[in-house]
This record gives C-alpha cells, sequence and structure tokens, in this order.
C-alpha cells in the first residue's frame, strides 16, 4: 500500500521531504509535531485520544517518537527498508573505497 493510500498528500511529502536532511530516521519525518494534529486526524485516522496525556504525562502529540507509519499501517520492515534507501543507514560501512 502506498503512502496516498494510507492518507498521504502531495502536499504534505514535498513537506516531509524538506524535513528529510534534519532528521536521522524515517519515523522522525512522519511524527505529529511536523505533520500537524489536524492533518493527522483528517487524513491518517487519528484520533483526539491519540494526542492526550501519555503514560509519562505529555501530549502524545509531542512526543517524537510517536510511530505515525506503524499507526498508519507500515511493518517495522517496511519502515526499515524505507529509512535505508531514503535516510541510508549512518555509517561508512559499505561506502566505496
Amino acid at each position: 500500500m502506498s503512502s496516498k493510500q494510507r492518507g498521504m498528500t502531495s502536499e504534505k511529502l514535498s513537506e516531509i521531504e524538506s524535513e528529510l536532511p534534519k532528521v536521522f530516521h524515517v519515523r522522525n519525518a512522519f511524527s505529529p509535531d511536523i505533520l500537524g494534529k489536524e492533518f493527522c486526524i483528517e487524513n491518517l485516522g487519528l484520533t483526539e485520544d491519540d494526542f492526550y496525556l501519555d503514560e509519562d504525562g505529555k501530549e502524545k502529540c509531542s512526543n517524537p517518537w510517536f510511530d505515525t507509519l506503524s499507526h498508519i499501517g507500515m511493518t517495522n520492515e517496511e519502515i526499515e527498508f524505507a529509512n535505508t534507501e531514503i535516510i541510508g543507514r549512518n555509517t561508512i560501512e559499505g561506502a566505496p573505497v
């Protein structure tokens, strides 16, 4: 299933793309802080309850580790594949000599 089938729009994907140089993992580029609460509710199926207190007493929306990609149905394998393709491995292993 594509990201657009999961609720992403071309405009939002462009915004996310501009965030990629600032993140170390693709999950961070799709955080609710970047996507926006309204977008997450209207397009990704999050509810108001998803943004309220978590076990640490903080709003989940302000939690940079809230896993939006898992929430919209991506498997860990899909997320890690996307991360390797988009962000890379953050290592010089396998780089040209």
